[in-house]
C-alpha cells in the first residue's frame, strides 16, 4: 500500500489509509479472476470541516481516490508529477516488507478498536508523547494512560515511532 498525503493531513490518518491501500492491493484480482500481488495507492486529502446534524462543524478525512498501480502506473506517475509541480519522483531504498506490514497490521487493529469503541484519543495522545521532549507533560500523560489501557496504548506508541522513522529517516540508510 502506498499513500500520498498533503502537509496538513494527520500522520495517524495516513497510516490508517495506508492499511486500506495494502488491503486493497491484497484483494485485487486480474480480469481473469486471478489474485496477484499488486500495489494500491490512496490519496488522502487535508482534514475538512463538515457540518454535523446539530449545526456544529466536525473535522474528518476523506479519501479522494484509489489507483491500481499494476494497470494504472503511467497515469499515477503523470498525476504524481503534477502533484510535485515538475519535481522528480525520488527513488529511495526499499523498506523491509516484514516490518512495514507488521506496522500496518498494528494500525489496522487500532482502527478496528476505534470502530468498536469510538475515537482513539488515548493512542493519539500516546503518539504525541512518543515525540515529545523528555520533560514534556505528554510523557507524564502517557505513563498514566499506559497504566489504564496497556495493549492499545503500547501498540499506538510503537506505531507512532514507526511512522516517524519511515517519514524522517535519512535517504542514505
Amino acid at each position: 500500500g502506498m499513500v500520498v498525503l498533503d502537509d496538513k493531513a494527520p500522520i495517524s490518518e495516513g497510516a490508517i489509509t495506508g492499511g486500506r491501500a495494502e488491503r486493497a492491493a491484497k484483494n485485487h484480482e486480474t480480469p481473469d479472476g486471478e489474485k496477484k500481488n499488486s500495489l494500491a495507492l490512496f490519496y488522502a486529502q487535508s482534514p475538512v470541516s463538515v457540518p454535523d446534524g446539530d449545526g456544529r462543524k466536525t473535522t474528518e478525512i476523506r479519501d479522494s481516490g484509489a489507483f491500481n498501480l499494476t494497470t494504472e502506473m503511467p497515469r499515477v506517475l503523470r498525476w504524481l508529477s503534477v502533484f510535485l509541480a515538475g519535481g522528480k519522483i525520488a527513488e529511495g531504498p526499499r523498506l523491509s516488507p516484514a516490518y512495514d506490514r507488521a506496522f500496518l497490521r498494528r494500525m489496522l487493529s487500532l482502527q478496528k478498536i476505534s470502530d468498536r469503541k469510538g475515537p482513539l484519543w488515548k493512542p493519539l495522545a500516546a503518539y504525541a508523547a512518543s515525540r515529545s521532549s523528555r520533560g514534556g507533560k505528554e510523557k507524564e500523560l502517557l505513563l498514566q494512560l499506559l497504566h489504564s489501557e496497556g495493549p492499545e496504548l503500547e501498540a499506538a506508541r510503537t506505531a507512532g515511532t514507526w511512522i516517524d522513522w519511515l517519514m524522517r529517516r535519512p535517504s542514505d540508510e
